[in-house]
């Protein structure tokens, strides 16, 4: 019974010794890709993992849209807020990957200026909790979130930092 589930685990151990580095976006690419087979046990399998690999990129997700920031260690994005190469899995769309830029880059700006106003902590808060609930395999409930805090994040923007007086 174990026959399968161990040689695609095997052959997944391969190919992921084969590269030095395994970005987020092509090592959930992979696990998604390889969780859709026929063999139960298999799909299974591979579809765990893919959510484990999915929810600790969501962590890194929410640092950089929440808080504006980047991890030193394998990062989303660079010191100017743009999105690295195998940063996002290719499932996401262009526009849900310009509108993770934009946020972040939006967060992380305000917050680097040390402006008078930050975004509120209910609204971090409320932006967590979405996140924590989609995954990019999802692709429509995922792009729907993304875009809500996109929106969220401009209308604070306009109302706080882009002000008339301004």
């Amino acid at each position: 019974a174990w026959d399968t589930p161990l040689a695609a685990l095997e052959s997944l151990v391969g190919e992921l010794a084969a590269r030095d580095k395994w970005p987020p976006g092509p090592l959930i690419d992979l696990l998604l890709l390889r969780s859709r087979t026929g063999v139960y046990r298999v799909a299974s399998i591979y579809s765990r993992l893919c959510r484990a690999v999915q929810r600790v990129w969501i962590g890194q997700l929410q640092a950089f849209m929440v808080h504006g920031s980047t991890s030193e260690k394998e990062p989303l994005a660079d010191q100017d807020y743009t999105l690295l190469d195998g940063s996002v899995p290719s499932c996401l769309s262009i526009q849900t990957r310009e509108s993770i830029a934009y946020v972040g880059r939006a967060i992380g700006t305000v917050k680097a200026a040390n402006w008078e106003k930050q975004l509120p902590r209910s609204i971090a808060v409320e932006h967590t909790k979405m996140l924590d609930a989609v995954l990019p395999e999802d692709q429509y409930a995922f792009d729907h979130v993304i875009a809500e805090i996109r929106t969220t994040v401009s209308e604070w923007l306009w109302m706080n930092v882009l002000t008339q007086k301004d």
